[in-house]
């Protein structure tokens, strides 16, 4: 047992007489990518610890000089688009940063809950019509997969509280859906009446709210695409079923993912890389400032919803959200 530990006490020792303890000064684009800057210095071989103080903007690292140099982690560094010792980073490396990096604080993205429900029948065509009036930069829409085989838009899976009607909104035709009213005055249209409404006017998310409603919405988004509708850039779907998310993106990489979540943001991030997904849709009450900046660090877009109080809407612009779902688009300010 003794020998054992000499034996550990002398490759330990060894180890640390072979390092340096060494600072660069690194300054970013911003204070938010403390893990990014950390994990471009630990990747460079010879590096065994990295720690970015943003405060003081400097790098605290121990290294092997035998096996790296100073000027070694400084590129590494630019590489995620970061200065280190008067090195510059390119614009290109620049325009590749995540959101987090590029962000300057200003007007989130506005997206419109379900058109505009706050003013109108919610995913419907009235709805739809009040948030392109509202000049919104997006419109957040439902969709489920009929007993006909139609995508329609609506967001319970009972008709009751909605609607004139009964029953489980999948197990209808169009036909039996087409002879009610949401909220006695709006039809529920399909998801292709939809984007026909919107014509390429603002981008389109789409959640994915029932089975088997991946490949119906590739087809019409490719549709829509293939005409000169719409660009495959302002279609995109998100949903809490990320089984079906994983559908879409093995059908196709031409569209982008958001992962809806009500639990920690956090959790949803390792989903968001299995899917190449652009963000992170939560519930804005599980949010905060760190959580943020840490999930937009990470590479992703953070679009909280159903954000709806004036008080609400300006605590998370003040977090720097890239956009809020808002059932009251003029509202965000």
């Amino acid at each position: 047992m003794k020998i054992n530990v000499i034996i550990m006490l002398f490759i330990t020792a060894t180890a640390i007489a072979q390092t340096e303890k060494a600072t660069i000064s690194v300054r970013g684009n911003c204070g938010m990518c403390k893990a990014r800057i950390e994990k471009a210095a630990i990747k460079t071989q010879g590096v065994k610890y990295a720690v970015w103080q943003a405060e003081t903007e400097q790098l605290i690292l121990l290294f092997n000089p035998k096996k790296t140099s100073l000027n070694q982690v400084a590129k590494n560094i630019v590489a995620v688009g970061h200065e280190a010792n008067g090195i510059v980073a390119t614009d290109e490396a620049y325009g590749a940063l995540p959101m987090c990096c590029q962000y300057v604080r200003g007007k989130p993205l506005v997206i419109g809950h379900r058109g505009a429900m706050g003013h109108a029948p919610e995913n419907t065509l009235p709805s739809i019509r009040a948030a392109l009036k509202l000049g919104v930069d997006a419109i957040e829409i439902d969709v489920f997969r009929i007993a006909s085989g139609e995508l329609v838009v609506f967001h319970d899976k009972t008709l009751g509280k909605l609607t004139n009607g009964s029953g489980l909104i999948e197990a209808k035709t169009l036909d039996e859906l087409s002879k009610l009213s949401v909220l006695g005055s709006a039809k529920i249209p399909t998801l292709k009446e939809v984007l026909t409404e919107i014509s390429g006017a603002v981008s389109v998310n789409v959640e994915l709210k029932g089975a088997n409603t991946a490949e119906g919405t590739i087809s019409l988004f490719n549709d829509f695409v293939s005409r000169g509708i719409f660009t495959a850039e302002q279609l995109y779907v998100s949903s809490f079923y990320w089984d079906e998310l994983r559908d879409f993106r093995k059908a196709t990489n031409r569209y982008d993912i958001a992962i809806l979540t009500d639990k920690n943001p956090l959790d949803a991030v390792d989903i968001a890389y299995e899917l190449n997904a652009i963000a992170i849709n939560p519930n804005f009450r599980q949010l905060n400032a760190d959580i943020v900046h840490t999930l937009q660090a990470y590479g992703l877009k953070v679009i909280p919803y159903t954000v709806n109080s004036p008080a609400e809407i300006a605590a998370l612009t003040a977090m720097g959200v890239n956009g809020i779902i808002t059932d009251y688009p003029e509202r965000v300010e």
